[in-house]
């Protein structure tokens, strides 16, 4: 089975395993990040695999809004960690199960990703080209 240890974030700490860190607070908790920021929880592993496998588990249950079911507080919602571990846990022992659904589930996703990437260059260079040609306008 695939160990990983789920703690707390302290900002300024570094971390020699791999890992990514889990937005804990607001409607976007549960976002994986690659870099830290203060309100976040940090998932290490022993392996690169694996954390890459945890962290598309980690972006689809985000995608999904599963974690808005756990969100408490009034003003600033957030989770908190022990029932982040329970879940999350359960949820990867189900891909450890079902593992070649997972990764064409993987698969299907970062194709996606980035067709999305391609549709947000292209329109990028959209924009550009509509300000050059209302730029003659100026002149």
């Amino acid at each position: 089975m695939q160990q990983f240890r789920i703690k707390t974030h302290k900002p300024g700490t570094t971390y020699s395993s791999h890992h990514f860190f889990i937005l804990n607070r607001g409607y976007n908790c549960g976002k994986p990040l690659q870099t830290e920021c203060p309100n976040c929880f940090v998932l290490e592993f022993d392996s690169q695999t694996s954390a890459e496998n945890h962290y598309w588990l980690a972006y689809n249950l985000w995608s999904s809004k599963y974690w808005h079911q756990f969100l408490i507080g009034s003003v600033i919602p957030f989770f908190r960690i022990d029932s982040f571990k329970q879940e999350f846990e359960r949820k990867s022992k189900k891909i450890l199960f079902e593992f070649d659904q997972h990764q064409k589930q993987v698969n299907a996703l970062r194709m996606l990703q980035q067709q999305e990437e391609k549709c947000h260059k292209t329109l990028k260079v959209i924009k550009d080209m509509r300000q050059v040609t209302l730029a003659w306008y100026y002149n």
